[in-house]
């Protein structure tokens, strides 16, 4: 059975394949909705494998900071074979630093998240000791009056 850390490397590598092969279409602006749907699916892969539901406007509002991109990308895509060469790389890196900048958030809001339940867990379990001494203190103390 294949580790979290492989299921999202498998997912990551696989969309910035698929979003370079798709960066390499000749025709400007071609290549966005393709590559941002693989980027959108992508996204939501992770969250399943990290078990949190990504709905696809959670997913689109992460790409937001990456559309800047796409215009350098369909700038370089008009120059013959360098330029295709240039924006099916940009997609393909791209795509692989945004699918493990994902995997990290995911590991960090999962650490803050196991942070509080243990902080509530353990406050609880404070005050149950904290009861439960009281309590047998008391029981004792009249047992032997």
């Amino acid at each position: 059975m294949a580790t979290r850390h492989e299921k999202c490397e498998d997912i990551i590598h696989s969309a910035a394949l698929a979003a370079g092969g798709v960066g390499f279409i000749p025709l400007p602006f071609m290549d966005a909705v393709p590559i941002t749907g693989i980027q959108i699916t992508m996204i939501i892969s992770l969250g399943k494998v990290f078990g949190k539901e990504i709905s696809k406007t959670e997913a689109s509002a992460i790409l937001k900071p990456l559309l800047a991109g796409v215009v350098g990308r369909q700038v370089a895509g008009m120059i013959p074979v360098f330029g295709w060469l240039a924006k099916s790389g940009t997609a393909f890196t791209i795509t692989e630093t945004l699918g493990w900048n994902v995997v990290k958030n995911l590991e960090e809001e999962e650490r803050e998240r196991k942070r509080k339940e243990e902080q509530i867990y353990g406050h609880g379990m404070k005050e149950g000791e904290r009861k439960t001494k009281d309590y047998l203190r008391e029981k004792i103390k009249n047992e032997f009056r």
